[in-house]
């Protein structure tokens, strides 16, 4: 609110971490690579100059003031993310709407009734979204149950719906379905 955001986005469908196929097939545990990913990693030159010489190794930088280390590396911050994940509650949403007084969006919804809850809870809007099949992999793709939140939440309500936009033809059937607008990216 200080900063003067206009949108607080809360992201409900990063809560559990993913049972990567690729983290399984590359790692032999968090942060060490099989043997064949490392003999990979070396026919990438310039990316390992990048990543162990020059720039470092990419790491979640707007988390670090809160870390319990000086320098964590990426892994170090993997596992302190882990261990500090906070469970929420509709109620939870709730209090916060109660304190955020700007426009409030619920991220990582993929079901009507789940929908309707950030509704009553108070959110501005939503975003359909499964955190790009990274986290939950199985899951149904957003624009699958789009038209039907769509019917569930009427005109007001906005969705944005997150996942997999490639083409504007996609876009134009996400709008068609009852979408506000897409997140890209």
């Amino acid at each position: 609110r200080q900063a003067g955001s206009d949108v607080l986005v809360i992201t409900i469908d990063g809560a559990v971490a993913g049972n990567r196929v690729w983290d399984q097939r590359s790692h032999v545990a968090p942060g060490k690579l099989t043997l064949r990913s490392q003999l990979e990693s070396l026919r990438h030159p310039r990316w390992l100059h990048s990543v162990l010489l020059a720039e470092g190794p990419p790491n979640f930088v707007n988390l670090l003031e809160f870390a319990e280390q000086q320098n964590p590396s990426v892994f170090a911050m993997g596992r302190w993310i882990a261990a500090h994940r906070p469970a929420l509650s509709w109620d939870d949403i709730r209090r916060l709407r109660q304190m955020w007084p700007r426009k409030l969006v619920i991220k990582g919804i993929l079901r009507v009734d789940e929908a309707q809850k950030a509704a009553a809870a108070g959110a501005d809007g939503i975003v359909l979204s499964n955190h790009g099949g990274r986290q939950a992999e199985p899951t149904i793709a957003p624009i699958e149950v789009l038209a039907e939140v769509r019917h569930a939440l009427g005109p007001a309500m906005t969705i944005l719906v997150d996942g997999g936009f490639r083409t504007g033809a996609q876009v134009a059937v996400a709008l068609a379905l009852g979408a506000n607008a897409m997140l890209v990216g």
